[in-house]
């Protein structure tokens, strides 16, 4: 699987080395899925569309912690191979 982590945030640094260890490939280019990761102020919002991808992201984070978030669907990304997740710097374990 070709993933690319898109974000300067902590969580995306980290996410990086987890995925950098496991038998995934990190790519810039062609990737399978693309995964945003942003710091905000604001609550967990998750900007995708239904589908697996997004399925997995929300029942990580809930397990992880993360017990509400927004899912946004108007106006966003709209691939079931992409999707961004904003987050408090408080989620950061759930979100990496």
């Amino acid at each position: 699987m070709r993933l690319k982590i898109v974000g300067d945030c902590s969580a995306a640094k980290v996410l990086r080395g987890y995925l950098h260890k496991s038998d995934c490939a990190l790519v810039n280019s062609i990737p399978d899925y693309t995964v945003y990761l942003a710091e905000s102020d604001g609550p967990v919002t998750v900007d995708s569309i239904d589908g697996l991808l997004e399925h997995n992201a929300v029942n990580l984070m809930y397990e992880l912690g993360v017990g509400e978030f927004l899912l946004k669907r108007a106006d966003g990304i709209q691939s079931d191979a992409e999707i961004k997740i904003s987050y408090p710097p408080k989620y950061q374990r759930a979100v990496s």
